[in-house]
Formats: C-alpha cells, structure tokens, sequence
C-alpha cells in the first residue's frame, strides 16, 4: 500500500510479481522495463470492500515476455495507462495492432480490462534514459569548466 509514489528507470526482471499496487493511489510508474515476470503489474485492493487501486499513471513502460503483462484484481478502480498523444503509452510485446500513420503509436488501444485501457500503446520499445549517465556527464562538463576557469584566472 502507498499513494504518491514514482517507480522509475527500473529493470525488473524474472519475478513473480514485478509490481504489485495493493490498495494504492495516485503513483507514477514511468520508463521501466517489466520484462520476463509472471505478472508485469497487479492492481489490486486490501480488502472488498475498500479502496481500490486507482488513479495510477502508468505509461512509457515495456512490457516484454511476462506471462501476463497486467492482472486486475479491483472492481471499479481505473487507472491511466498511457500519458495521451503524442506522447504515448507502453510498449507491449503482444500488442498485434497496427500503425496505419507511422507516428509509433498503435491505432488501437491495447484493451487490458473493461475500466483500463492503454489508448496510444507504443509500437516499438521506449528508450528507457540512462540518468546516472547524464549527470556524470553533466558532473564532467561543469567540472571541466571549473577547472578551466580555474586555470585561466591564476595564469594571468
């Protein structure tokens, strides 16, 4: 259970469950790879009755080889899978829509249940940032600068 998180830039690979959202609100789930789990992702809630899993934006995800990608274990909880156009959903390796346009997303939703649905799936894998790269760089220029400035000013 927790509302108001962020799941980012994660590998999850061969689990069981890669995430479990068990009565839980209003997280971000964003540029992860779920790949080779049993579940990708279980919605689900504490108790029936009580407060379902909802309000979760769930998106620029690729879901590859989970035996299934997402489980629903809630009643009327829906979440947003996907962050609209142009900007796209997730990637789903069983997604068999087509791209009629090329603009990368499918021209149909990926259908996950009756209250849940991704409307702009990702036909290809979304590139999931490397961060601790761009600030090592980042860390590098800046640092580089410093040293130059540095320099610059006891040399005259």
């Amino acid at each position: 259970m927790g509302n108001y998180n962020s799941i980012v830039g994660n590998n999850i690979s061969g689990s069981e469950r890669a995430i479990f959202l068990w009565s839980s609100m209003n997280n971000t789930i964003i540029a992860n790879n779920i790949t080779n789990n049993d579940y990708g992702i279980i919605v689900s809630r504490t108790v029936n009755p009580g407060p379902d899993s909802s309000d979760n934006k769930i998106f620029h995800n690729n879901f590859r080889g989970n035996t299934q990608n997402v489980r629903i274990d809630i009643y009327e909880g829906v979440n947003y899978w996907d962050n609209g156009y142009p900007s796209g959903g997730n990637y789903w390796s069983d997604y068999t829509g087509v791209d009629s346009n090329h603009d990368g997303i499918g021209d149909t939703s990926y259908i996950i249940d009756s209250n849940n649905r991704d409307r702009f799936p990702l036909m290809k894998p979304y590139i999931v940032p490397e961060y601790p790269l761009v600030i090592l760089l980042l860390f590098m220029t800046v640092t580089l600068f410093v040293f130059i400035f540095y320099k610059r000013k006891h040399l005259i």
